[in-house]
């Protein structure tokens, strides 16, 4: 996942300190490891689970929600 979590910093440098966003917000679903361990990965906290939200494969799943405010990307730096 190296070169994933390198192109996530990348992108959120610039959406953070060129485009002066002041938040940023995902999501993935509760079977996504994957997803959910890039997200923690990049220093996204989570914020809470939307139980029951989607339904797929014949079964529903939770959304868990991440955000990742400025301050927080830079202070890691």
């Amino acid at each position: 996942m190296g070169y994933e979590l390198a192109a996530g910093r990348l992108l959120l440098d610039y959406a953070f300190n060129e485009r002066r966003l002041h938040i940023c917000c995902n999501y993935s679903f509760d079977g996504d490891e994957y997803g959910n361990a890039f997200y923690q990965g990049l220093g996204f906290k989570k914020d809470g689970v939307l139980r029951a939200r989607a339904f797929h494969q014949g079964r529903f799943w939770d959304e868990v929600h991440y955000s990742l405010l400025a301050e927080e990307f830079n202070a890691q730096k």
